[in-house]
């Protein structure tokens, strides 16, 4: 988490010399793989520290895709330009208004799964040159990097069937999307924006967003699949979601980052600890 690329106020302004000079800077704590830094308070600096300049390009195009769309709200780029820091390809961002939500309530789960439903529609036909990271094939992979037999016992036991439903954000956890009184005001980070099955990105709001408490979790994922439109199979939805975890805990085991609670929600829907 945190900072990757240590940058002065300097390094930042002699990049962008030639279109837009800061006063101060500050470090986000936010982020588990890029590096960003706010700027003036008004713009956000993002320095991809995995990223291609290809797939920065295929972040632009989408940004200029979805701009038409002032009812899909997502994060605006201040300049369609890439230019690099430290050789690292950067993309700056207006910074949008608000913060992410620190407790769920139900109108946030209503506002991002109406959001996921128009997002999905808006994009149909809509491709990139993205390799989809999330699917089954690219998960074993990554498990076996891990050496891992845990991950590889779980990897055996989950049952889906993966669609090429059409382009999906891959990645919404919380704070992938900014609140401004407890309205949706910016979904971020689509970085790894690909063509997958659309239950993945449905999955990982179940798995970030949603209370996993018996008295509560049901209740919740009907909610969210009430309001994403009624084509989702719950069942189907909580396998995904086992797959999700999975995932995500393969991805933090490959940096030794910890998945405890990650494991925890596999577990409780493993188990059905919510019936």
């Amino acid at each position: 988490m945190g900072i990757k690329t240590p940058l002065n106020l300097d390094d930042i302004n002699k990049a962008l010399k030639d279109t837009i000079t800061f006063k101060n800077i500050k470090e986000s704590t936010h982020g588990a793989t890029d590096t960003v830094y706010f700027c003036d308070d008004k713009y956000v600096l993002k320095v991809y520290e995995q990223s291609s300049k290809k797939q920065l390009s295929d972040e632009i195009k989408l940004h200029n895709y979805l701009k038409a769309y002032e009812n899909l709200k997502i994060s605006k780029l201040y300049s369609y330009e890439i230019f690099q820091i430290k050789q690292k390809p950067c993309l700056l961002f207006e910074k949008t208004k608000g913060s992410v939500v620190q407790k769920v309530k139900k109108t946030h789960l209503e506002q991002i799964a109406k959001f996921l439903k128009l997002f999905h529609n808006k994009t149909k036909g809509f491709t990139n040159e993205n390799k989809n990271i999330f699917n089954k094939e690219n998960l074993l992979n990554l498990i076996n990097k891990t050496s891992s037999k845990d991950l590889l016992d779980i990897y055996s036991q989950i049952q889906i069937e993966e669609n090429n439903d059409g382009l999906i954000h891959g990645d919404l956890f919380i704070d992938n999307a900014i609140f401004f009184e407890d309205k949706l005001n910016a979904v971020i980070d689509f970085n790894e924006a690909c063509v997958g099955d659309y239950r993945f990105d449905l999955a990982v709001v179940v798995m970030s967003w949603c209370d996993f408490r018996k008295d509560k979790f049901l209740d919740e994922v009907n909610f969210l699949i009430e309001n994403y439109g009624n084509c989702i199979n719950i069942n189907s939805l909580l396998e995904y979601t086992k797959y999700a975890c999975l995932y995500y805990m393969t991805t933090r085991k490959l940096v030794n980052r910890d998945f405890s609670d990650l494991m925890d929600k596999y577990i409780f829907l493993k188990d059905k600890l919510y019936e």
